[in-house]
Formats: C-alpha cells, sequence, structure tokens
C-alpha cells in the first residue's frame, strides 16, 4: 500500500508549524536573556551587542526559512494530483526518499524515509518531471526506484 498523500502534508504542514513554534519561543527567550546579561554587564556590552545580534540575524533568518517552508507547504496542499505525473505539488516515493515537488524543506523524517524538498531550481526538479512509478531516479551514486507518485 502506498502513501497518503494528505497524512504525508498534514504531517510535514504539523511538524514545519510545531518547529516554528518551538524555535520562536527560543528566540524570545533568547532576546530576554540578552536583554538581561546586558543590563548586568554594561561594561562589555559592545562587544557582547555585536556577537548578540549576529545570532539573533542568523536565528531570524531561520525563522523566516521555516515559516516560508510552512507557507509553501499549505499552497502546495491545495494542487491536485493524478497520481500519474509529477508536476508541482506531488510527492514522488521511493524506497529512500519522499520527495515533495516545488519547494525546499528542512530535514524531516516520515516513516523511516528521509523527506526532501525539491524547488523548482534545484538540478533534479526537471529530472524527476520526466519520471513515472517504476522508473529509476539516479542521485549522484545512488539510484532511487519510484515507487508511487501522489
Amino acid at each position: 500500500m502506498g502513501l497518503n498523500r494528505k497524512e504525508v502534508f498534514e504531517y510535514i504542514i504539523n511538524t514545519l508549524d510545531k518547529n516554528l513554534i518551538e524555535r520562536r519561543e527560543l528566540n524570545k527567550k533568547s532576546i530576554q536573556d540578552m536583554v538581561e546579561d546586558d543590563d548586568n554587564n554594561l561594561n562589555h556590552f559592545e562587544s557582547n551587542t555585536e556577537n548578540e545580534i549576529a545570532d539573533l540575524s542568523r536565528e531570524t533568518m531561520s525563522l523566516d526559512y521555516l515559516a516560508s517552508c510552512l507557507d509553501a507547504m499549505n499552497e502546495l496542499v491545495l494542487y491536485e494530483n493524478t497520481g500519474e505525473k509529477i508536476g508541482k505539488g506531488t510527492i514522488v516515493d521511493t524506497n529512500g526518499f519522499i520527495f515533495i515537488v516545488g519547494t525546499s524543506l528542512p530535514s524531516l523524517n516520515y516513516e523511516q524515509k528521509k523527506v526532501v524538498g525539491v524547488a523548482p531550481d534545484a538540478p533534479v526538479y526537471e529530472t524527476l518531471l520526466s519520471k513515472g512509478v517504476g522508473e529509476n531516479l539516479q542521485l549522484g551514486n545512488t539510484q532511487e526506484a519510484i515507487l508511487g507518485i501522489y
């Protein structure tokens, strides 16, 4: 039996949403800790502030990336798929991976498989569009059999 498209999308969306909430809480705590530390240690304010701003900037980019992935998944779930042709919003199941066509994603796992987002500018994107169930997909030194399209 193959994957359930709706369940896979729900899992990814829920996981991204949960990660985003957790990261926002951590970011909020980091800001609060930074303010408290700076209040207690004004002598090192300038050097501490530069490092803390750099850390917060990286964290903000990470939050923005997660938010954009979540937005993309909420859009892709609306695409209909016939299960015959690969296109934007398609889930491609292989022996080792689950590909989500049309977006990039952070590292995720679903049912012992690595979930990989395939953005339109990814080298494998065009290759995937020409494949069907039963065909093989070459990924570097690895060959993946396409088990299902959802």
